[in-house]
């Protein structure tokens, strides 16, 4: 049972069958990231707070994040065929190691794409797993849903009004250029980042994140050239 000093009970009511339950989480004042990678990735000293992010149903065993939006009558059919009634209710696991963490998330982006829940939402799922496949040095599943999650963003920009989505426009062109370059598809990367080099518009943070991690591809794999500056 997670000691109260760390951890404290959150109610939640499930999106699916209402059902009200606790599920834990860790204190703000407990939180404590010590670095980031350049896609975003935190480290934390002590408890990682990502492992509680997803809260799991007891009752019907629905998986979903506090972003998930209601869940339309329309959708309720399909998702108890394909995922209610197909699951096993998981344990509670309230000290959630990070095969659990693993686990409870990609049910939450099952449930979120039977759901059709925003592309955003199911892009961070994506990168959620994607991030604890690397603590766990499971580089093969880390790169699989880094892909997946590239494909969203990549749908996102062709797709949405990118004025009005609830992730900074220029962040997400930086975000599909860093994912091409974890992927190896350095001059994919390269035109992603020149669109923010050229762009006028571009936050002064997003710059200066694009041109360090040029300069760090540039270095660790040895690529000519350069991207357009301004």
């Amino acid at each position: 049972m997670p000691t109260n000093e760390l951890f404290f009970d959150k109610k939640i009511k499930c999106l699916y069958c209402d059902h009200e339950f606790t599920t834990p989480r860790i204190r703000q004042r407990q939180i404590r990231m010590i670095k980031q990678d350049a896609d975003f990735c935190p480290y934390f000293k002590g408890e990682n707070p990502l492992f509680y992010e997803v809260n799991v149903c007891p009752h019907c065993g629905f998986a979903f994040t506090d972003r998930f939006s209601a869940i339309l009558d329309k959708k309720r059919k399909n998702l108890k065929e394909q995922y209610i009634d197909k699951i096993k209710i998981p344990k509670a696991c309230e000290e959630r190691t990070i095969e659990c963490a693993i686990r409870f998330y990609k049910l939450a982006l099952f449930a979120a794409t039977l759901l059709d829940q925003s592309l955003l939402i199911q892009a961070n799922l994506c990168m959620r797993i994607a991030w604890l496949n690397r603590y766990h040095n499971n580089e093969q599943e880390e790169k699989r849903f880094l892909r997946n999650a590239l494909d969203i963003y990549l749908e996102v920009y062709q797709r949405e009004n990118l004025d009005r989505i609830e992730m900074d426009k220029y962040l997400l062109i930086y975000m599909i250029g860093e994912l091409y370059g974890r992927l190896g598809e350095y001059e994919k990367m390269r035109r992603w980042f020149s669109i923010l080099l050229s762009d006028q518009m571009t936050t002064p943070k997003v710059l200066e994140i694009t041109r360090e991690r040029w300069r760090e591809y540039k270095m660790q794999h040895d690529l000519e050239g350069d991207i357009e500056n301004r």
